[in-house]
């Protein structure tokens, strides 16, 4: 349609957000989901690493509980940040192990 379009690194931008998803609930939630979903496209690709994979995402998650204890002398930002890893990571395990092949055809 001949319309040019750029980036603006200086633009300002404003979302409203309901307050059902303003919060850490909903957002854990969101994270979980998004990790399954990973987990189904990566191995949907490459599903002969689905035991790599599954030994990954449990290593990680140990290692982020492990660390889990340390930052919570660096306080609740960082603990947080944490925690959606952790959360993330366990959502990209459940989608690992729940996949059925046959599901893609």
């Amino acid at each position: 349609m001949g319309y040019n379009i750029s980036w603006n690194y200086n633009a300002v931008n404003y979302e409203i957000i309901d307050h059902e998803r303003a919060n850490v609930k909903w957002i854990l939630k969101r994270v979980y989901n998004t990790g399954i979903i990973n987990s189904y496209i990566k191995l949907k690709k490459n599903p002969h690493k689905k035991i790599f994979y599954i030994i990954e995402k449990t290593t990680i998650i140990v290692m982020h509980i492990l660390l889990s204890v340390i930052l919570l002398f660096f306080g609740r930002t960082y603990s947080l940040n944490n925690l959606v890893k952790i959360i993330h990571n366990i959502g990209k395990l459940k989608g690992a192990i729940s996949l059925k092949l046959t599901n893609y055809y």
